[in-house]
């Protein structure tokens, strides 16, 4: 009967041990405390945010401002920022061909967000953000363009892929912070909205970011690291 408890225990206890563990958010490195709270994904300097869709905007400050609970699960996109700092007056972005953009965001905050330890192409996990909606305008082209993207359900759903500091494989190596990654995140042209005639079907974001948390009140130096 011992023997056979035993077994039971030892067996239970290599059942548990083999449960996955949860998405866990920490500061600085895999053993740092827990952090929960304020994040800012930055676009990394000397990098831009292309938004391809007819025209190809170039944006060198960009960010995505946001909320997150230790464990991921519940988080938010609560504002964002996407110009250049070629223009200081209008907040534009290079487009080429020809012609300047500017970028606006629709419908924050965009709830719905996560943050998920999913090792995957040689990322360490995903930013998921999901009702993401964004007007772009381009002029300069001899006319004015202006498109309506994203919303609810697949069609304002992008991910960021998140690497961690001391990944060999972060896109930028010559940065030491959580990275997170777009590319080739598509939104969806949002029929529901009175985009003009000329506009491409999606728009196609790719761009790199350090993320950070916040070290104190609105200051974002705190580095992260996910584990899970």
């Amino acid at each position: 009967m011992i023997a056979v408890l035993g077994a039971a225990l030892l067996l239970c206890a290599g059942v548990a041990h083999a449960r996955p563990a949860g998405t866990a958010l920490h500061k600085d490195t895999a053993t740092g405390a827990a952090y929960a709270g304020k994040f800012e994904v930055d676009v990394i300097k000397g990098s831009a945010l292309t938004l391809a869709g007819k025209t190809t905007a170039s944006c060198n400050d960009a960010s995505f401002d946001g909320t997150s609970t230790a464990d991921g699960a519940t988080a938010s996109i609560v504002d964002t920022l996407i110009e250049d700092t070629s223009d200081t007056v209008e907040e534009s972005c290079p487009t080429s061909p020809a012609g300047r953009t500017i970028v606006w965001d629709l419908g924050l905050p965009w709830a719905g967000a996560s943050i998920v330890y999913a090792k995957a192409g040689g990322a360490d996990g995903v930013l998921n953000a999901s009702g993401v909606q964004l007007r772009t305008t381009t002029s300069g082209t001899g006319s004015t363009l202006s498109c309506y993207y994203g919303g609810a359900g697949d069609k304002g759903r992008i991910v960021f892929a998140l690497y961690n500091r001391d990944n060999a494989t972060r896109p930028v190596t010559a940065t030491d912070d959580l990275q997170a990654q777009l590319k080739n995140a598509v939104l969806t042209l949002d029929a529901a909205r009175p985009s003009d005639t000329g506009c491409a079907p999606t728009l196609s974001l790719n761009g790199n970011f350090a993320v950070h948390g916040e070290a104190t009140a609105d200051v974002f130096t705190q580095k992260l690291y996910i584990t899970g």
